[in-house]
C-alpha cells in the first residue's frame, strides 16, 4: 500500500502525490509549495479561459492541473501519463479539483502505436520507455502507445494553444 498526501499550490491546485520526501516531486511541492521551473509560472499566465492544451508526460499533473485551472471548465486539458500508479495518482488530483475539463489518457506518445515496455523508476519523473529490455535494470511495465495523428483524430483537436512535452527522450518520436 502506497501512502499519498495531497499538496495545495500557491495557485490553489492540489496534487496528490506518493508521501515521501524520498522523492523529488513531494520533496520539491511540500518545501516550495509551488513547481520549482519558470516554466509553470508562464503557462498559468499565458493561458486564458476556454483554451486547450496537452500535456505530454503529466507525471502527477503539476502542469496539466495548473493548466486546467487556468483554462478553467470552459478549457479543455489533454493529460497523457502512460505509467499505471503515476495515472492513478494524477486521476486522485484530478478529482481532488472537481476538474470536469481535464481528460486523462494513460498512453505513452510516440511515432508508432502498439504497445512498450515503460521503466519504472522510483522518480516517476525518470520513467522512459525502454527501446532496448536488455539494457534496463529497472522494473518496467506494459504501456499502450499512440501517435499523435491518432489523436488528432481520436479527440478532434483543433486551436490547440499549447501542447507541453516532457517525455524522457522520446520527444522526436512523437513529434514524428
Amino acid at each position: 500500500m502506497t501512502y499519498t498526501t495531497t499538496h495545495t499550490l500557491l495557485d490553489g491546485v492540489r496534487i496528490v502525490t506518493p508521501d515521501s520526501l524520498e522523492l523529488i516531486t513531494p520533496y520539491v511541492l511540500r518545501e516550495q509549495q509551488d513547481w520549482f521551473e519558470d516554466e509553470i509560472k508562464f503557462l498559468r499566465h499565458l493561458l486564458q479561459p476556454g483554451q486547450k492544451v496537452i500535456d505530454i508526460g503529466a507525471n502527477y499533473g503539476v502542469y496539466a492541473l495548473s493548466m486546467a485551472k487556468a483554462v478553467g471548465p470552459t478549457g479543455q486539458v489533454w493529460a497523457f501519463e502512460p505509467g499505471s500508479s503515476t495515472a492513478g495518482l494524477l486521476a486522485e488530483g484530478i478529482a481532488a479539483n472537481g476538474f470536469a475539463q481535464v481528460t486523462l489518457v494513460q498512453s505513452a506518445l510516440s511515432s508508432a502505436s502498439g504497445t512498450a515496455q515503460l521503466s519504472l523508476n522510483p522518480h516517476s519523473e525518470l520513467n522512459a520507455l525502454v527501446h532496448d529490455l536488455a539494457e534496463t535494470t529497472e522494473e518496467t511495465e506494459t504501456v499502450s502507445l499512440v501517435t499523435l495523428d491518432e489523436c488528432l483524430e481520436t479527440y478532434c483537436w483543433q486551436d490547440i494553444e499549447v501542447v507541453k512535452i516532457d517525455a524522457e527522450g522520446e520527444e522526436a518520436n512523437i513529434l514524428k
